[in-house]
């Protein structure tokens, strides 16, 4: 999370951008994440991708994917962000 874009090697590019897809694609399946209850489908009801995330607001657990980190909570820009201090750094 901490390399800059113009950092990243084309094979970096290509593994992002086919995990954001996949990323995309179940968050549209779920109707989308309901960040601090204030996203609402139009029928009221609240997205379900807040329940299938598996790092987002998961800091100290163990990671679901290597099994070895544990997932840390940083601010970047401004803005929260959530990884595994073994596989994503």
């Amino acid at each position: 999370p901490y390399r800059r874009g113009s950092d990243l090697s084309l094979t970096d590019i290509k593994h992002l951008q086919k995990n954001l897809l996949i990323v995309i694609k179940k968050a549209l399946k779920y109707n989308g994440y309901s960040f601090a209850k204030g996203y609402y489908l139009p029928d009221g009801s609240l997205g379900q991708f807040t329940d299938v995330v598996k790092v987002y607001e998961h800091a100290g657990v163990r990671c679901p994917y290597c099994k070895n980190g544990i997932i840390k909570k940083d601010f970047i820009s401004g803005r929260s962000t959530y990884f595994c201090v073994n596989c994503q750094i």
